[in-house]
């Protein structure tokens, strides 16, 4: 994480470090591969982001943001604070 644009990322800055502008270099970066996946299934104290479908199809624990469960009725209402909007180009 070393860009500041991401919503997702700005909402990690602020609930981890209570700043968006906060600094700090990723020890290890994924590609659009399945590795990550696999690195959160072997390390259970790993953090990661990634898509809601893709995480609830993995033996992963999705976390409540706010004391709000992720849930497409949630997305959809925008009570879950952890999301990145698509656009379709």
């Amino acid at each position: 994480m070393t860009s500041v644009s991401n919503s997702c990322e700005m909402y990690l800055r602020a609930a981890l470090f209570s700043d968006t502008k906060a600094r700090f270099r990723a020890n290890r970066r994924f590609g659009p591969d399945a590795s990550l996946e696999q690195f959160l299934m072997d390390n259970p104290n790993a953090i990661a982001i990634t898509g809601i479908n893709r995480a609830r199809s993995l033996d992963v624990k999705i976390v409540a943001v706010d004391g709000v469960a992720p849930s497409i009725e949630n997305l959809k209402s925008g009570s879950y604070g952890l999301y990145r909007p698509l656009y379709l180009t």
